[in-house]
């Protein structure tokens, strides 16, 4: 461990502090009770010492150090992953403000970004395999490999969101050939081809985003979950290449798990919604890769699976708590704003959706929570401005960060 750079590291993200660097003393070590990024600060005349067993359990107690609010007592956090989701598919986010956002998240001990590139309202990323589908206002790829960087020298893990085979109105206006009849924004996934296409564009981002551990596919609002009887040939695809008794959605899990497999096969963990799968007025003759990470964040809809459904499936479960976590511009959809007093008397790591309530997370549910997300949804874009955003976010996600960090 290199422990000039970390102190310097760290010391960037508070410039103003007059703190003699000398005197900071970093020690390893190896103790089961440091939890996850755990540290502990202890005092030796005029010496600071950070014991940690890991260096990023260091880097965030030189963040305590230099704010000038160390505590002695042992710090660690409640979950591995705590991140903060964007949505910039619908909304373009400049580099400078991913670069201030990143900073703003290595203060909070946050550890992943989403960055959801491709949403109805645009694709945000260069592709140079397909640039027909790319938006006017979007990233390079160069500037993409320097958020990357920048993230990854804060411990930050960066995880790609192409959401498929929903959510994809910009892409298949350059490939209607690929479009699901009755859809405006769904891939034909009975279409050989159009998997094919899907999964290059999978590929080339994969390529980009080659340090991160997981990639989100999405695999949400598909189509209404409810009705389809009104996609005869999603049934037809099922029955002949799953058996007489395959329904529609077969065709679905089938596609997930395609996908999935596809990903997996590069190396990187799988992630998707929940709202679509194991509903409780289904039962697949297709079973669900139970190595993909559920991002669960509503259960709104009576048949949508509890996430114990998950849990009993053996899935690990990230929480995204859309009542409490989703920052919705223009607070459409019935969102409203999360605040800080929303978050900190309500919200904890292992309190899932319940319909429209929470419940508390069972013993077995905790051990399958990898984490929890806040997440920036921009469903009306021009609601606020990219800095109005970042202004707003800063209360309520500093408050989302303690409650995920702090024991008590």
């Amino acid at each position: 461990m290199d422990t000039q750079r970390l102190i310097k590291k760290a010391q960037a993200l508070y410039p103003n502090t007059d703190l003699d660097i000398t005197k900071i003393q970093l020690n390893q070590h190896v103790l089961e009770n440091y939890g996850f990024d755990g540290y502990q600060i202890h005092y030796d005349d005029d010496l600071i010492i950070i014991a940690s067993k890991t260096e990023r359990g260091h880097f965030y107690g030189l963040l305590d150090v230099f704010s000038g609010n160390p505590s002695t007592t042992l710090n660690k956090a409640k979950v591995e992953e705590r991140g903060l989701h964007v949505d910039m598919g619908r909304k373009f986010f400049s580099e400078a403000w991913f670069m201030d956002t990143i900073e703003l998240m290595a203060r909070l001990k946050l550890n992943t970004l989403q960055m959801h590139f491709s949403e109805h309202l645009g694709f945000r990323i260069e592709s140079k395999r397909f640039p027909q589908i790319v938006s006017r206002e979007h990233l390079s790829q160069d500037a993409v490999r320097r958020i990357i960087k920048h993230a990854n020298d804060y411990y930050i893990d960066v995880i790609p969101s192409f959401d498929s085979p929903g959510h994809l109105q910009v892409v298949l206006e350059a490939y209607p050939e690929y479009l699901m009849e009755n859809t405006t924004m769904g891939l034909d996934i009975t279409n050989p081809k159009a998997r094919s296409f899907i999964k290059e564009i999978y590929d080339e981002m994969d390529d980009l985003f080659h340090t991160s551990t997981s990639f989100h596919m999405g695999a949400d609002e598909f189509i209404d979950f409810g009705k389809y009887d009104e996609f005869p040939k999603l049934e037809a695809y099922a029955k002949e290449h799953f058996g007489p008794n395959a329904k529609g959605f077969d065709t679905f899990v089938d596609y997930i798990n395609d996908i999935a497999s596809h990903i997996q096969g590069r190396g990187k963990t799988v992630r998707a919604w929940n709202d679509g799968l194991y509903r409780i007025d289904q039962e697949p003759t297709i079973i669900l890769n139970k190595d993909i990470i559920i991002t669960y964040w509503t259960s709104w809809n009576p048949k949508m699976a509890p996430v114990q459904t998950f849990v009993d499936r053996g899935h690990n479960v990230v929480n995204y708590m859309d009542s409490l976590l989703y920052f919705v511009l223009g607070e459409n959809a019935g969102y409203t704003y999360p605040t800080e007093t929303s978050i900190m008397t309500s919200f904890e790591p292992d309190r899932f959706p319940n319909r429209h309530e929470t419940c508390e997370g069972n013993l077995e549910q905790r051990s399958k929570t990898l984490g929890a997300m806040f997440s920036i949804w921009c469903d009306k874009p021009e609601a606020l401005t990219t800095e109005e955003v970042a202004l707003k976010i800063q209360d309520p996600l500093r408050a989302f960060a303690l409650k995920c960090w702090h024991e008590n």
